[in-house]
């Protein structure tokens, strides 16, 4: 996957399946980007959103094209078009 497809996969409407994700979303989505970069996996943080790696540095390091889509299932996001986000 290039970054203009992981842009477009996260920009889509993904329809619920009805199940909810066990666990705690945002920590295992940070668990899977924290395996593609060498510095921090929580760049930076604001009101009730954190900020992580960038989608160049993932791609580069390998995230594989289902990393990708559980990400998206754990309601990460593309922000600003470099760098993923979520809600906490």
């Amino acid at each position: 996957m290039n970054r203009e497809e992981v842009i477009e996969l996260f920009e889509k409407d993904i329809p619920s399946s009805g199940a909810r994700m066990q666990g705690d979303d945002t920590f295992d989505g940070l668990s899977i980007l924290s395996k593609y970069t060498d510095g921090l996996v929580l760049c930076a943080a604001e009101h009730d959103r954190i900020y992580s790696i960038d989608i160049d540095e993932a791609l580069e390091g390998g995230i594989t094209d289902e990393e990708l889509i559980k990400l998206r299932g754990f309601g990460f996001m593309v922000e600003d078009g470099e760098y993923f986000s979520s809600f906490v």
